[in-house]
């Protein structure tokens, strides 16, 4: 897999600042002090870029959740304190971040815009750890598993919608700095007969995303200055264009192999040369047959950032049309189902009930999904294996397109007229075909054949936020 840059979604981000800075050409100098008080929740994205390491391999991709607290001091400096909990199970298992600091900048009538610096610390649940265990005779080596903290700086930017005086959109992006510590690592070009070396200390910069919506809290008898007018509350645009940044956490299917072989192994099943693979009874394989109830190995789940556009039709002020198109940044491993860079499209209608600040509705969107670099059978060849005629599949890649459908929530939120914030949650439903793999059965030396892979429908969770104008 190539290391997708961290800094690539950056653009993004880059993107949301200047279209809201155009955009809000009715922005004056907030008057009234900001309120003192926020709490908010959010969704995050850390494109976690591992320490060198004989274990790791490329950028990990780890989706979260969290929440924050802000103390505005004056209307342009805020400290606060965030916290956030990334459940998906990586290379270091589960991890948590606790980042503390400040955040400076100008707030004006509908938006502000903000630098922030925060240190902090990640936790890492699962961190393969390395020690010499002293013996009599000779050095052994003991290898566990266990959590590791280390120190963080969060430096970036916040760009922030203020539909009302309580509410505030946020969005944030920025660099994750990790200091790793001092730690002893497998040699990969051993020198003479010692297999361990001392890494040194090092720091690793990770892009991370958050967006969320908070609460902030201000005495009973303050008036709200930015409540939209009642002509804008009836008056919805009917066009609608926005940009956003999305994560789509897949569940990859149950037949996702390793390679381009499945090989049979005492009557066992094995995905590829994975030594974690779990070995299946099934009969010998003479002929094509199907592997319907044979469970393969799957590649651990994992997330797919991306960047992309909607534009919406706003049919009344309870009904829209829509069509999204998502490109995915990162070079996936090619395989049976998933490989290379994907897209996705999708085209279908918003429902629900638009209010004065936000509205709230469900969507149902099909569409499809598109990777560049899928491994396909493209013919077969007769080896001679210890005296045995064996046929295996020759393989090349190329692109794959799948059927799948958006189904779930929209909330948005308007600070002016012309712009909304928006943030998508919902079940991605990806439907991949039926395909082929080949197997050798190298318990018996029978005949190796082209196996059929069901077409199978897996469920998987996407969150996307960005911003719009409406004209």
């Amino acid at each position: 897999m190539q290391p997708t840059s961290p800094y690539r979604a950056a653009v993004v981000v880059a993107a949301l600042l200047c279209v809201s800075l155009c955009c809000a050409n009715d922005a004056r100098a907030q008057e009234k002090d900001a309120p003192k008080v926020e709490v908010g929740v959010q969704f995050s994205t850390l494109e976690l870029n591992p320490p060198e390491s004989f274990f790791l391999g490329g950028t990990e991709t780890r989706p979260g959740f969290g929440g924050r607290v802000t103390y505005n001091l004056n209307d342009h400096v805020a400290i606060e304190a965030e916290g956030n909990l990334f459940p998906q199970k990586g290379v270091f298992g589960r991890n948590v971040q606790g980042q503390f600091g400040v955040k400076a900048g100008k707030r004006f009538e509908k938006f502000g815009v903000f630098a922030k610096a925060r240190p902090g610390l990640v936790s890492f649940g699962q961190m393969p750890v390395i020690f010499r265990v002293p013996n009599p005779v000779f050095s052994g080596i003991e290898f566990r598993q266990e959590r590791k903290t280390f120190f963080t700086t969060d430096v970036g930017g916040v760009l922030e919608l203020y539909p009302s005086r309580r509410i505030v959109a946020r969005f944030d992006a920025g660099d994750t700095i990790i200091r790793y510590s001092p730690r002893l690592d497998f040699n990969d070009t051993p020198v003479c007969c010692d297999r361990l070396i001392q890494r040194p200390r090092e720091y690793k910069h990770n892009f991370q995303l958050s967006a969320g919506i908070g609460f902030r809290f201000m005495d009973s008898g303050g008036d709200d200055q930015s409540a939209p007018s009642a002509s804008d509350a009836n008056d919805v645009p009917t066009v609608e264009v926005g940009i956003q940044y999305s994560s789509l956490s897949l569940n990859t299917p149950k037949e996702f192999t390793f390679g381009d072989d499945v090989i049979v192994l005492s009557g066992g099943v094995r995905a590829g040369n994975n030594p974690s693979a779990t070995f299946q009874s099934v009969p010998p394989i003479t002929t094509r047959q199907s592997l319907s109830g044979i469970e393969l190995v799957s590649r651990a789940n994992f997330t797919e950032p991306a960047i992309g556009g909607r534009l919406t039709v706003n049919l009344n002020r309870s009904i829209a049309l829509e069509t999204v198109a998502n490109f995915f940044t990162k070079d996936n491993f090619s395989d049976s189902r998933i490989g290379g860079r994907g897209i996705q499209g999708l085209f279908g209608v918003k429902i629900g009930r638009r209010f004065e600040r936000f509205g709230v509705f469900g969507k149902a969107r099909p569409g499809f999904i598109s990777y560049s670099d899928v491994r396909q059978l493209q013919s077969t060849r007769t080896v001679n294996a210890l005296g045995r005629q064996v046929v295996v599949g020759l393989f090349g890649t190329e692109r794959k397109t799948y059927f799948n459908a958006d189904v779930g929530g929209v909330v948005e939120f308007y600070p002016s007229r012309r712009i909304v914030a928006r943030f998508d949650a919902g079940d991605t439903i990806i439907r991949y075909d039926a395909t082929q793999i080949s197997i050798i059965d190298f318990s018996t030396f029978t005949n190796g054949v082209v196996a059929d892979v069901p077409a199978e429908t897996r469920h998987n969770f996407q969150f996307t936020a960005g911003i719009g104008y409406r004209f």
